[in-house]
């Protein structure tokens, strides 16, 4: 009953991943402990790396599957971008989640969609290009994946460093309507939430259906160049 009731009271007040479809109800994976993601030395100014994760009943990540990797624009740094995949992957599976939950109200195995933006700071031109993979269906339910990212304007009076980690609830028309701050940056929380309100998605499916849901984002911030 106690890892039961946190969750319920999760979903009454943090919009938690709600699928119905023919009397099914399903919530997702919500994450619950996060912790801030390495910065590669030398890069782009702005990547963005998209994966599925699968989480267990017990809240653990035990697979991930990157599903793109985009840089920015006006970008002139042509190196691999496998770093950022990598920082990505060894943060999303130390991260701690509370798993979905079945109409039964058990534990259950389950996808989580996270994305990390990660940014340079400078080089205000540079944006983002569109998402363009699909993932292939590999259940019943498909978590929300981003189309469109927007960037995060950072303070002009700010020296924050390091992840904003949000818990984004992703409407069955693929808009973000709320955001819950996971990890704080304090004077880099706001500017992560605007930014992630004004994010896309290919809404959540469930048997077919769209449907509203939530997903993962972290925004990964390096004012200098250097590693964390």
């Amino acid at each position: 009953m106690t890892k039961i009731l946190p969750q319920i009271f999760l979903v009454a007040l943090s919009f938690c991943a709600t699928a119905q479809s023919g009397g099914h109800e399903h919530l997702g994976p919500a994450p619950l402990e996060a912790d801030d993601s390495l910065f590669p030395t030398v890069g782009p100014i702005l990547v963005s790396v998209s994966m599925l994760a699968t989480i267990k009943s017990d809240g653990r990540v035990s697979h991930t599957k990157v599903l793109d990797t985009i840089r920015g624009t006006n970008d002139f740094y042509q190196g691999t971008l496998i770093g950022y995949l990598d920082d990505a992957v060894a943060a999303a599976t130390r991260w701690r989640f509370d798993p979905a939950i079945d109409s039964g109200l058990r534990p259950i195995e389950s996808l989580a969609s996270i994305t990390f933006l990660y940014d340079r700071v400078w080089g205000r031109g540079t944006a983002l290009p569109t998402f363009t993979t699909v993932p292939s269906k590999t259940g019943d339910y498909v978590p929300p994946i981003p189309t469109k990212l927007s960037r995060a304007e950072y303070p002009v009076n700010s020296i924050g460093i390091g992840t904003v980690v949000l818990n984004l609830h992703v409407e069955a028309n693929g808009s973000v309507s709320d955001a819950r701050i996971i990890k704080s940056v304090p004077s880099l929380d706001e500017p992560s939430i605007i930014a992630a309100k004004k994010w896309r998605f290919q809404a959540a499916q469930y048997k077919g259906t769209s449907i509203p849901s939530t997903a993962t984002a972290a925004f990964v911030y390096l004012p200098f160049m250097r590693r964390h």
